[in-house]
């Protein structure tokens, strides 16, 4: 478990709150690709998972279409955004099991409790991605990370525009 030293501060809850004031149709778009992308993973590696968690799960976009597709039996979030939990939960999934705040960096999970992890869209945005990462390896067997591919040769001309939302990582 990461040292209070690591973890996420209070006023970045705050600016990702306001991030999740409701559904968006751009989110519901990407999030079934997402979600296609991450069962065709799950299929060509074979491995069925059937509790999966998915970290950093903003409005459950990626969420309604897992669940839409049956492809696992339960489904649970963690998300350090009030306003994204709320939203989650209101969408009613059938195999939603859990929606919960975290810190950005601990789990509030036993070990092995899931059969896989979703991480789609948030390394991005760690800070301290190899805590979140051992993190994710201590929860679950299997992890499914996905990140945009941001890095080009002109990246480190462009900082602000990357930092302007969020990405302090580029892949």
């Amino acid at each position: 478990m990461p040292s209070d030293s690591f973890k996420i501060q209070a006023h970045i809850h705050e600016i990702y709150d306001e991030g999740y004031t409701g559904q968006s149709p751009w989110r519901e778009l990407g999030g079934k690709y997402k979600a296609k992308n991450l069962m065709e993973v799950c299929r060509r590696a074979d491995v069925q998972p059937k509790r999966v968690l998915e970290v950093g799960a903003g409005e459950g976009s990626v969420l309604l279409h897992l669940d839409k597709a049956g492809y696992f039996e339960e489904l649970n979030a963690v998300e350090i955004a009030t306003s994204g939990i709320d939203v989650i939960k209101s969408r009613e999934l059938a195999s939603l099991k859990s929606a919960e705040l975290f810190d950005g960096y601990s789990l509030p999970y036993e070990d092995n409790a899931f059969d896989a992890v979703i991480l789609c869209h948030v390394l991005e945005h760690v800070e301290y991605e190899r805590i979140l990462l051992r993190e994710l390896m201590r929860v679950a067997p299997y992890q499914i990370i996905e990140v945009p591919l941001d890095y080009h040769f002109e990246v480190d001309t462009k900082v602000d525009h990357y930092l302007g939302y969020g990405h302090i990582n580029m892949y």
